[in-house]
This record gives structure tokens, C-alpha cells and sequence, in this order.
């Protein structure tokens, strides 16, 4: 067997087996075996110079597009005003960012946001749209999950409600084909301003009337294929790109200039720090957090690394409470469901969430403020990073509990967040 020289790589072994699984691993390619590994590796290779190839031709391009300079709406400072919290410095520097990349340049924006989450990057967005659909263009929002795409829509109904000729609409696996295909004539015919969904509206089917922006959340949650498509998007269009956690590719575009950038590092004044403990699994020590968080009221993420891992967790928690309303979630689970229980967890119906990572973006529940992840060296930093990041939104102090099966697996740099 071929030793991985990779830091911690056994985690990578688990992708198939959760370490109580007793089940015969996945072979492993061998380094000396040249049918396979050099084959494997010559096709790796000839990827990235296809990828360099494509991001080259794709920002020249981008360096010779033109367009006119977007009008600022004169309901600008009236939109800006209806925003019901103060905005931190940092994002009143983006709002200056966009502004001027949208109102002052020729060339399309390409811009990423990069912000802790829960720092304001969603608000930052919708001030970029309301200056490209109140010049009579479409923008579309690309969310990674279901769960995200609608509260995304939640929200931003909620937030341009006050202009009857800007029009939001969904676009899911969940509605029928009818409500597709309906949806599909609105945007054609350009009678819906901004457009929220998953990868669904990537599809040829697709034909927008006057697209002008395309807003791409946590994009290192996208499949290649997907990102594929995004890109033919960004020769011609506006883009705006929010992450907290952007993958290397996507920094050092910023960072060498091939991208603009506005970091967002201020935290809201009301935003308490989450506290983060890191320690054995013990079925007492996670029931404890659970009855501590409902004993003021509030709810809990319980997170897994696998859907398979949930039935047990279920059983477990249904054992020890009984009474306490409880419901799953996972990228398995067919859309409507995953919207209704969502639904009911975020009105306080539900009050423990078994889940997957399906959660760790953008996810808001302001009750929710106690996170149990369980094989937590079984999650990549940055998945532990997003899903610290669910709780303690609202000014209410925040608890994440990172419970390991093998500790010689776990990040260390996540052991350094115990405190």
C-alpha cells in the first residue's frame, strides 16, 4: 500500500467508511503501477493547463468588453436608508466599491467579497442589484443548496418589497414543470427582475431577456462542470462573487489583480464571538449542550458527516427526548421536504435539526444558537469554519461543539479553536 504525503490524509479514507464501519476500504492507486497512476496523472496535468488556457482567454476577454456605465437610481439613498442596521465601516466601503465599479467603469465588474460569515455580504449584494435592475437590466442569484437559494429568495422579497416594479422570483427542483416552464416565459419575456436558484438556472433552457448581473454565493461549492458554466457567464456580464472562505484559485485572482476584491473583516457591533469546544464524543457531553441550549428557549444544529450517520443520531435523541420536536435535513431529501422542515425550524415548530453539511451556508436562524458536530475530524477547516458560522447571529452568544471519534484526524488548527 502507497503511504499518502499528505498532511493528515487519513481523513481522506473516510470518504467512503465512517471509522466505526466495519467495511473493506476503497483500494488505493499504486505509485508504482504505470497503467493507472501515470494515466491518472497525465490526465491531472493536462486539466490545469486546460483550466490555465481557459481563465487566460476568458480575462482577456473580460479586458476588452465594453459597456456603458450603469445609471445610479435615483432611489438609491431611499433603498439605502430602508437597511434597518448600521452598516459596519467595511461595508460601506464595498457599497462605495460596487457603486463605482458599476457607475464609473466601461468594463464588466468582477468583484469579490470576501467576509467572515454573517458580516453583511448578502446587504452588499442587493445594493449591486438595485443599481443594475433599476437601469431595466435582470439579475441572477446562484446559490450552492436548495436551503440557501431559499432564504436568499426570503430575504430579498422581504428587502425590495417597497418596489412593486422590481419583481424576485425562485427557480427550484422543487416546482413542477409547469411552474418551470412559466417561470422560464416570465424571464424571457423580461417580466422578472432578479432570478434566485441553484445550478438549475445554468441550463440551456435558460434564455434571459436583458441580463446584466450575476451574483454567485460561496462558489467553492459548485462542481466543475457548474463552474464551467459560470464562467461563460462572466465573459460579458457583471459579477459579484461572496465568500468567506474562497478557494485558492479564486484569492489569488484577487490578490494579483486579475480580480477586484473588497474585504469585509469589521464584525456587526451586536455580533457576540462564538465559543468553541473541542473534545471526545460522549453521547452525555452532546446531550448536556443540547439541554443547556433548550433550557433558554433556543435551538440546535446537530451535524454529521454522512446521511447515513443520521438515523442513529435520530434514534439517539428521540431516546433521550422525547418530547422535543426534532427533524432532518440532507442533499438526498427531495427539495419540497428539505424547504418544509427548514420552514419549520426557522418559526421555532423544530427544535433539534439533524443534518448534514447541507446547513454550513449562509443558513440564518437567529434562535438557533448551539451547533453539535459530531466526527468532526471527518470535516475539512473550512466546512467547520461555515458551519461555526450558523450560530451567534443574533447578538446571542453562540456555542459549537466539535466532538471527535479520532483525534489524531482533526485539523489542528480546529484544536486551537477550544477555548
Amino acid at each position: 500500500m502507497a503511504k499518502l504525503a499528505v498532511d493528515q490524509a487519513a481523513r481522506m479514507l473516510y470518504r467512503y467508511n465512517l471509522p466505526h464501519e466495519k467495511k473493506r476500504p476503497r483500494n488505493l492507486s499504486k505509485l508504482n503501477d504505470p497503467s493507472t497512476w501515470e494515466k491518472r496523472r497525465l490526465k491531472g496535468k493536462l486539466a490545469v493547463q486546460k483550466m490555465v488556457v481557459n481563465l487566460m482567454e476568458l480575462y482577456l476577454q473580460r479586458m476588452r468588453q465594453r459597456r456603458p456605465p450603469y445609471r445610479k437610481p435615483e432611489a438609491m439613498d431611499q433603498f439605502a436608508s430602508e437597511f434597518p442596521y448600521e452598516p459596519t465601516p467595511d461595508q460601506n466601503q464595498a457599497f462605495i466599491d460596487i457603486e463605482n465599479d458599476l457607475t464609473e467603469r466601461e468594463t464588466p465588474m468582477d468583484r469579490l467579497i470576501c467576509g467572515d460569515v454573517g458580516f453583511g455580504k448578502t446587504e452588499v449584494a442587493m445594493r449591486a442589484i438595485f443599481i443594475v435592475v433599476s437601469t431595466g437590466y435582470q439579475a441572477m442569484v446562484l446559490a450552492p443548496t436548495v436551503i440557501l437559494a431559499n432564504q436568499h429568495y426570503d430575504v430579498m422579497s422581504e428587502r425590495f418589497s417597497n418596489y412593486p416594479d422590481i419583481k424576485v422570483a425562485i427557480f427550484s427542483g422543487a416546482q413542477s414543470k409547469d411552474e418551470k416552464d412559466e417561470l422560464i416565459t416570465k424571464i424571457t419575456n423580461g417580466h422578472l427582475q432578479i432570478i434566485v436558484g441553484t445550478h438549475a438556472l445554468l441550463t440551456e433552457r435558460m434564455a434571459y431577456n436583458n441580463l446584466g448581473l450575476l451574483v454567485v454565493d460561496e462558489e467553492q461549492k459548485f462542481g466543475v462542470q457548474q463552474k464551467e458554466k459560470i464562467a461563460s457567464f462572466k465573459a460579458s456580464i457583471d459579477v459579484l462573487t461572496l465568500s468567506a472562505t474562497p478557494i485558492p484559485r479564486t484569492l489569488y485572482l484577487a490578490l494579483t489583480g486579475f480580480r477586484d476584491a473588497s474585504l469585509m473583516s469589521t464584525p456587526p457591533p451586536e455580533r457576540v464571538a462564538v465559543k468553541t469546544y473541542v473534545s471526545a464524543f460522549s453521547r452525555e457531553s452532546a446531550l448536556s449542550a443540547i439541554k443547556l441550549e433548550l433550557k433558554r428557549g433556543g435551538q440546535v444544529f446537530y451535524v454529521v458527516p454522512r446521511i447515513k450517520a443520521i438515523d442513529d443520531v435520530l434514534q439517539f435523541l428521540k431516546d433521550s427526548l422525547p418530547d422535543v420536536p426534532m427533524a432532518i435535513a440532507h442533499g438526498k431529501k427531495v427539495s419540497k421536504n428539505i424547504q418544509l422542515a427548514m420552514e419549520k425550524f426557522s418559526c421555532g415548530e423544530i427544535k433539534i435539526l439533524v443534518c448534514t453539511h447541507i446547513i454550513e451556508s449562509g443558513i440564518d436562524i437567529p434562535n438557533a444558537n448551539t451547533m453539535i458536530v459530531q466526527y468532526a475530524e471527518l470535516f475539512g477547516l473550512a466546512q467547520l469554519y461555515q458551519l461555526r458560522g450558523r450560530v451567534g447571529r443574533s447578538g446571542r452568544e453562540g456555542f459549537t461543539y466539535l466532538f471527535y471519534t479520532d483525534k489524531s484526524l482533526l485539523s489542528r488548527i480546529a484544536m486551537t479553536w477550544s477555548y
